[in-house]
């Protein structure tokens, strides 16, 4: 590891936002469709992105899930400027839009790769997605499609198997959407203007109760540092 004691400081970082007994966790809750496991399994991920970010000499890039981590934190000032990065890093870590998708992004590959090196683990695929991951999604995106208006057609024309054959393609796609689809992050519609209201702690209590009925899979752990 090129950096064990900026990598020790991060480590010790707790990620507490502005306000008392706010977490990041809460807020990224509240703000997206990820649940308390999965947040709380970003953030290390984010965690570690932040130290790739840090000594990397060429510019880096994040997942779709760790990004929308990175939008969270970046809406507390003193949180993220004052607390993380002049405290912790040293210096400030700019949050820009990528200049194209994931897939398409140089700069996103050598994350990946550098994120090996580091670390000494391959970057947990559900945060991380690699490029073939990434295309999968279009083509079960495309079959499951496919599978309804074979369906349809079949309906009409009261063509039982056809039916058949276009109910199981969606199931397959739904299939492989539980199992093996990369996370994703989406927006979550609050109401609220307020930007660090994630953090409350009523937020907290209402929004883990999805971990219930979500599933809790893991990526990486600080194991394999």
């Amino acid at each position: 590891m090129k950096d064990t004691a900026l990598w020790a400081r991060l480590q010790a970082h707790d990620f507490a936002m502005s306000g008392v007994g706010r977490t990041l966790v809460a807020k990224v809750v509240y703000d997206t469709t990820l649940n308390a496991s999965k947040a709380a399994t970003s953030i290390d991920e984010y965690r570690r992105f932040l130290y790739l970010s840090a000594i990397s000499p060429t510019p880096v890039a994040p997942s779709q899930v760790v990004n929308a981590v990175w939008q969270c934190h970046v809406t507390d000032t003193r949180a993220y400027v004052d607390a993380l990065c002049n405290q912790v890093i040293g210096r400030i870590i700019l949050n820009e839009a990528p200049a194209t998708a994931a897939i398409n992004d140089p700069a996103y590959a050598r994350t990946l790769a550098l994120y090996a090196q580091e670390f000494g683990i391959a970057p947990p695929p559900k945060v991380w997605p690699n490029a073939a991951a990434l295309g999968y999604d279009r083509i079960v995106i495309g079959f499951a499609v496919a599978g309804l208006v074979l369906g349809g057609l079949g309906w009409a024309s009261g063509e039982l198997l056809t039916v058949g054959i276009g109910i199981a393609m969606v199931l397959g796609a739904c299939a492989w959407w539980a199992t093996m689809a990369p996370w994703h992050a989406g927006k979550r519609e609050t109401g609220s203007s307020d930007g660090t209201s994630g953090g409350s702690g009523s937020s907290d209590k209402r929004d883990t109760s999805r971990d219930e009925n979500d599933d809790t899979d893991s990526g990486g752990d600080g194991g394999g540092d």
